[in-house]
């Protein structure tokens, strides 16, 4: 698989996830948003104890940065071990890689649900608009973290091939991470400031 069929992959998985997001959310907003408003607020108060709470909870920007990063690339690290395993010439190796791939890409579906859901709730708790919330508050840094998934599928999915990624392997494999970098500290510094503007 060439880089621009990688590239293609990448694309469709980064449009898919926003237009699932956007999708829910405007399902939140007109269709029994209290209810679905009440789940994003479970889920994201689940997520908050998780392991990386008192790095996100940090009042210090670089700090917060730091746990987001950490976090969001122990998602990363699912798909990239499946591309590696994909590799391996060896059926339980593979079988164990595609099913990596699927639940990567299931995960990935379930939070552009839950994030459409989140800005509803935020946007219904300061009676905001959830585009302008969605333009301020997921666009900015999910244009990055987005894109360190897709791409990170899209290695993954080339791998799987018969002709397995056929060139610049090591860019492919730290492109996504240099994203997600890019994505924290778009999170932690800018995403608030944006969010106050339209909250």
């Amino acid at each position: 698989m060439t880089d621009r069929q990688i590239g293609r992959f990448s694309w469709f998985i980064f449009f898919l996830f926003f237009a699932v997001m956007v999708l829910f959310s405007a399902l939140a907003h007109s269709f029994g948003a209290a209810t679905l408003s009440r789940l994003s607020t479970m889920v994201s108060h689940g997520f908050q104890r998780s392991l990386f709470a008192s790095l996100l909870a940090s009042p210090s920007p670089l700090l917060r940065a730091l746990g987001i990063f950490l976090n969001n690339l122990k998602v990363l690290a699912l798909v990239l071990a499946a591309a590696a395993l994909f590799r391996v010439k060896s059926r339980p190796a593979r079988l164990l890689a595609y099913i990596g791939l699927v639940l990567f890409i299931v995960l990935l579906i379930v939070n552009a649900v839950i994030g459409g859901l989140v800005v509803t709730a935020i946007a219904r708790a300061h009676n905001a608009a959830w585009p302008l919330v969605m333009l301020a508050g997921i666009l900015p840094h999910g244009v990055f973290e987005v894109g360190a998934y897709a791409a990170g599928t899209g290695l993954a999915v080339a791998a799987s091939r018969p002709a397995g990624v056929r060139s610049r392997v090591l860019y492919h494999s730290l492109a996504p991470v240099f994203l997600l970098l890019v994505a924290a500290l778009v999170e932690s510094f800018v995403t608030p400031l944006l969010l106050r503007l339209v909250t």
